[in-house]
């Protein structure tokens, strides 16, 4: 309710025509203290103004400050969401008594044009910058805008869509809608730091030549953070033809941004350009029947990438074939992506991937739920790796038609930590010709040790560690079968892993035995390892049986008593050679098959007689066909390098 002095104060602006000048009027009252209440009418400021006190404004009244000239309000202003300041002419004005600043202040409405909206909103922007980064507040309704919004000139602003209390009170996305009616450019355009983008839709309404760019393009990485935003794409309408947000720049990289809780309607969805540091995709449903390529398009380094707890809805038809697409990156590399706690949902009508990694030093995938790529038209793994290490772990799912990861190169490697990861087909996780590794535990109880695989394919080398600690037990080692519980004992022909058993015991274990069905153990049978010490035991699984490859202790190796000639198996690593019945030959492996680093030690333990060390297949031993050694207690010891013998 207004006072006497209100009515007193007006009396003033009675004049309000939008050509005389009426600053000095609202000097005076400011003067006079208290608010001023501003009545109806158009109100024109020729030189600069600064005033200390609220100002009350009645719809319909109106601030315009000349070309050049800066009002400066340092008060609190009460009015609605209606316009308040008209900057037509050229002025500005700075709110300092204010946290939120509204789009309709400035002239921002949902009936008004998409000119006069984007107009509006953009000199909004630059008040809520130059008001002490105060919040802009786009308001409710749907804001049709035609050109692009943009934030420069310094540190950002938080945007939000509605504040409660207003008209359609809370800050869901549905209650403010920015709709681009404009041409091929983006609807936001951020090219400064710390800005904060909350609780509106971003719609892409145009189509054919009438497409946005993006829905929010931030050429500078900062500290962007994007909170509950809706980028939709209406029926009819086209994709964002660039991506509905753009991250960084090839000069500057991504730096602790963050998407929260944001839903992408159309694809591409975020593409990353130049090297950054974090990037955090929290809480996101990605779910479109338009657009196409990846939903995350990763087009420079990161230091860490996390993106969690989504849901990825893969559309039928061509809309968006992969999640994470790396295969652009070029020479930049991701130290870490993190992949966790997401549905994947795909479609069964064309291939498509959860990831292309690529440049990635740890790729980790876990606890994620797969599903619905079991369709023939998925003829390669939803996850490919190149140049990268994926790790997978603790990840449900079924209907996969290929195996889960493969790698593409002879640098990738793919571990799976977890054995109990539980996919519904029995292509396992990892594709036969890819390059994996394993650390597992093998299952001790009592004087049993059995190898659970973890359903991986075809791994390359899948390392099982058993530890004995009862001394005097004779351990039966076994493979678990494929109808054990939790998909454990899955093993595929070809596949190679070690055994190490080691001795915590204290003292002397039993005998080590193995089950006679599933595995064929070079004899003599191994003696367990001493008490603190290792034994490791190499196999290759042929379909029925584990074969064994090779053995290590973790002392030196065992001696080999030869006394005829004789060629080496790769298990004789250090022999002892007695010559004393006549000249012996021991025979090396090929220096090939024996692999680079290989090593062996010929020791001759008698004085008559030579003992001469053969190559085979043509290899040379430091150039030549043989070694003599002539002298009781010579010795050699020779490692290949992959082409020939060298005496060390």
């Amino acid at each position: 309710m207004r006072t006497v002095k209100d009515f007193a104060i007006a009396k003033a602006f009675e004049i309000g025509d939008g050509t005389h000048l009426d600053e000095q009027a609202f000097k005076d009252s400011d003067a006079a203290g208290d608010s001023t209440y501003v009545p109806a009418g158009v109100y024109h400021f020729g030189t600069n103004v600064a005033l200390s006190n609220q100002l009350a404004f009645e719809q319909g009244a109106t601030l315009k400050p000349s070309r050049g000239v800066t009002l400066t309000l340092n008060g609190d202003i009460s009015a609605g969401l209606w316009q308040i300041f008209d900057l037509s002419a050229g002025g500005s004005i700075v709110l300092n008594g204010v946290s939120e600043v509204q789009a309709r202040w400035f002239g921002a409405h949902p009936t008004a044009t998409g000119a006069t909206n984007a107009a509006a909103i953009n000199k909004a922007i630059v008040c809520a910058k130059a008001s002490r980064n105060a919040t802009l507040v786009l308001g409710p309704g749907t804001l049709e805008i035609d050109a692009t919004l943009s934030y420069s000139g310094g540190q950002g602003i938080p945007t939000i869509g509605t504040l409660e209390g207003e008209l359609s009170r809370g800050c869901a996305p549905g209650n403010c809608v920015l709709k681009w009616v404009g041409g091929a450019s983006a609807m936001v355009d951020v090219s400064d730091t710390f800005n904060t983008f909350h609780g509106f839709s971003l719609q892409n309404n145009g189509n054919g030549t009438s497409v946005a760019t993006h829905g929010i393009r931030c050429s500078v990485g900062g500290r962007q953070w994007m909170d509950r935003l809706i980028f939709s794409c209406p029926v009819g309408a086209s994709a964002f033809s660039v991506a509905s947000i753009e991250l960084g720049s090839v000069s500057s990289g991504v730096n602790y941004d963050r998407i929260n809780r944001c839903e992408f309607e159309a694809g591409p969805a975020l593409k990353v350009l130049g090297a950054g540091t974090t990037l955090l995709v929290d809480g996101f449903m990605m779910d479109s029947t338009v657009g196409s390529g990846a939903f995350i398009d990763i087009q420079g380094g990161l230091d860490v990438l996390t993106i969690r707890n989504g849901t990825m809805n893969y559309p039928t038809g061509t809309a968006m074939r992969t999640l994470i697409d790396m295969s652009n990156i070029g020479s930049d590399r991701v130290s870490v992506c993190h992949v966790e706690n997401n549905e994947f949902d795909g479609s069964t009508t064309a291939q498509q991937f959860i990831a292309k990694v690529k440049n990635c030093d740890a790729f980790l995938f876990e606890t994620n739920q797969v599903s619905g790529f079991g369709n023939p038209s998925n003829t390669e793994s939803p996850i490919t790796a190149t140049d990268s290490r994926v790790t997978l772990r603790n990840n449900v799912g079924y209907s996969i038609n290929r195996p889960l990861v493969r790698t593409l190169d002879t640098t990738s490697f793919v571990y799976s930590y977890e054995s109990r990861q539980e996919l519904g087909n029995t292509n396992g996780y990892i594709e036969a010709n890819s390059q994996s590794g394993n650390l597992i535990s093998a299952v001790v109880s009592g004087a049993d040790i059995t190898i659970q695989g973890d359903r991986a394919s075809a791994m390359a080398h899948s390392v099982h560690v058993a530890t004995l600690i009862t001394s005097g037990t004779a351990y039966t080692v076994d493979v678990a079968q494929v109808t054990d519980s939790f998909n454990k004992g899955f093993m595929t022909k070809g596949q190679v892993f070690t055994i190490v058993f080691f001795n915590n015991s204290g003292a002397d274990p039993g005998a080590l035995n193995f089950n006679s069905t599933r595995f064929v153990v070079e004899h003599p049978l191994p003696a367990p390892p001493p008490a603190g010490k290792r034994l490791a035991m190499t196999f290759v699984w042929d379909g029925a049986s584990a074969r064994e490859l090779m053995r290590q202790y973790d002392q030196n190796p065992t001696w080999v008593a030869k006394a005829s000639s004789a060629t080496l198996s790769l298990g004789e690593r250090r022999i002892a050679a007695d010559a004393g019945r006549g000249n012996i030959t021991i025979t090396l492996p090929r220096a090939d098959t024996a692999q680079m680093g290989a090593r062996f030690l010929v020791k001759k333990m008698t004085a008559a007689n030579t003992v001469t060390i053969n190559s085979t297949g043509g290899f040379t031993i430091d150039g030549a066909s043989s070694y003599a050694l002539s002298k009781q207690w010579s010795v050699v010891e020779l490692e290949s390098d992959g082409t020939q013998w060298l005496v060390i």
